[in-house]
C-alpha cells in the first residue's frame, strides 16, 4: 500500500504490525465485539456512528444537562472542527461506496448544510450531520424512483414538534433533490421555451413526496431529539417537552430506511 507521504508498506510489514492487535482480539474473544444493533447495512452503521460522535462531542463539553446552540466554552471551541476534519479524512480513505464518498466530499468541500457554523459550535455539528443525512436520503430516494417515499427523518410520528407542516417555503437542504427532479422532468417533457419549462419541470404533482409535502424543521426541537436518540445521556433537564427517544429497533428502523440506499 502507498502511504500518504509517498512511502510504501509491504504486505509482510502490514501483517507484522497487525499481529499484536490480532493477539489482543483473540485474548478477549471475538464474541465480546458483537453488540445488539438494528442496522443491517454498513451505511446505516456509518450514519449512526456520525450522529453518535457528534452527539457525544456536544454532551461531553456541556457542564450541565442543558442542550443549547449558544457558544461553546473556549476550552472546547476546537472540538467540532477537529471532529469534522477527522470524519472527512476517514471517509475519504475508507468509505467503500465510491459514488457516496465522492458525493460526500463534494458537499463537504463546498461547505453545504451549515458546515462553517458546525466547525465552531458542537450543537451545530449535531444538526449538520442531521441535515446532510436528510439531504442524502431524499436525494437517493429520488434517484431510485421512489417518488411516493418520504425519507425525511424523524417522521412526525416520532417527533411531532420537529416540523412545521404549515410552512409554505421550500427547505433549502433538499435543493439538490429539487434540482435533480426538475432536470428529469425537463427531459421527460421535451424542450419548452423560457420560464414555462421550469414551471412544468417542478410541477408539484411530479415531485417526490418529500418535496410535495412542504415542512420546515424546528431545529431547537430537533437538537433535543437527536441528543436523546444518539447521546449516552438524555438531556431532559430544563426541557420538559424534549422527546425521550433512544436508539432502539423502532427508531433506528427509520434510520435504516433512510440510510440503506
Amino acid at each position: 500500500a502507498q502511504m500518504p507521504e509517498g512511502a510504501h508498506l509491504c504486505m509482510d510489514e502490514w501483517k507484522t504490525m497487525l499481529q499484536p492487535v490480532l493477539r489482543e482480539i483473540a485474548t478477549v474473544g471475538q464474541r465480546e465485539f458483537a453488540v445488539p444493533t438494528a442496522c443491517v447495512s454498513d451505511t446505516c452503521r456509518l450514519w449512526s456512528l456520525l450522529h453518535t460522535l457528534a452527539g457525544e462531542t456536544l454532551r461531553q463539553e456541556l457542564p450541565s444537562d442543558d442542550v443549547g446552540r449558544g457558544e461553546a466554552p473556549e476550552v472546547q471551541a476546537a472540538l467540532p472542527a477537529v471532529l469534522l476534519s477527522a470524519v472527512r479524512d476517514f471517509l475519504s480513505e475508507f468509505f467503500k461506496c465510491l459514488y457516496c464518498r465522492n458525493h460526500f466530499l463534494e458537499q463537504f468541500d463546498a461547505g453545504s448544510y451549515g458546515l462553517e457554523r458546525a466547525r465552531n459550535n458542537s450543537a451545530e455539528a449535531v444538526l449538520y450531520f442531521w441535515r446532510l443525512h436528510n439531504a442524502v436520503s431524499v436525494r437517493v430516494a429520488a434517484e431510485q424512483g421512489c417518488k411516493d417515499v418520504d425519507r425525511r427523518w424523524p417522521p412526525l410520528s416520532m417527533c411531532p414538534k420537529c416540523w412545521d407542516i404549515t410552512a409554505s417555503e421550500d427547505w433549502d437542504v433538499l435543493s439538490e433533490t429539487r434540482a435533480i427532479s426538475a432536470g428529469e422532468k425537463k427531459r421527460e417533457r421535451g424542450p419548452v421555451a423560457g420560464d414555462k419549462a421550469v414551471a412544468i419541470a417542478v410541477a408539484q404533482e411530479d415531485l417526490p413526496r418529500a418535496l410535495q409535502l412542504r415542512a420546515m424543521p424546528n431545529e431547537d426541537e430537533l437538537l433535543h431529539f437527536l441528543m436523546a436518540s444518539f447521546s449516552a445521556e438524555k438531556h431532559s433537564a430544563g426541557t420538559p417537552e424534549a422527546p425521550s427517544v433512544r436508539v432502539t429497533g423502532a427508531s433506528i428502523g427509520m434510520v435504516e430506511e433512510v440510510a440503506s440506499s
